[in-house]
């Protein structure tokens, strides 16, 4: 569970990268210089642009939980509420753990709608198990190493 949660976190910081690129080569990519030359070809109508989903971080109580629903109401310190839906199975299973009362923090993406879509979700004051180091193993004897050459 914990190896998922991690993983929608750095999914959501990798795509958060990716938006700042896009927005970098947007702005530094020259306009067309307007002469009194009529271009080659015609001009194309202008595609609406995709609108990317936001992606939000909140730090609060759950006042509310409702499992027929799944969805969670959060309050921030500022005293809005905030109702967050769980859509994937793993997110339903995750917030019928949780007690009214729990203090967390929750990473949720905004849907065109204005819903929010609940990514990840971590009691405050809970740490991070962090990926990347191996479990020691106990190292093996000197008979067992003569074992594994043969």
């Amino acid at each position: 569970m914990k190896k998922i949660i991690t993983l929608l976190t750095i999914g959501a910081f990798i795509c958060g990268l990716a938006l700042a690129e896009e927005k970098k080569t947007e702005t530094t990519t020259s306009k067309p210089s307007t002469s009194s030359a009529t271009p080659a070809t015609p001009a194309t109508p202008a595609q609406p642009e995709k609108e990317k989903p936001k992606i939000l971080s909140i730090s609060g109580e759950i006042t509310e939980i409702s499992t027929t629903e799944s969805t969670i109401t959060v309050k921030k310190e500022d005293g809005t509420t905030v109702k967050i839906k769980a859509k994937t199975p793993k997110a339903k299973e995750v917030i019928v753990k949780l007690k009214v009362g729990d203090k967390v923090n929750v990473t949720c993406r905004e849907t065109k709608e204005g819903d929010k879509v609940l990514m990840l979700i971590r009691k405050q004051g809970e740490e991070r198990k962090k990926e990347g180091k191996k479990e020691e193993t106990p190292k093996k004897s000197e008979e067992g190493k003569k074992e594994e050459k043969k």
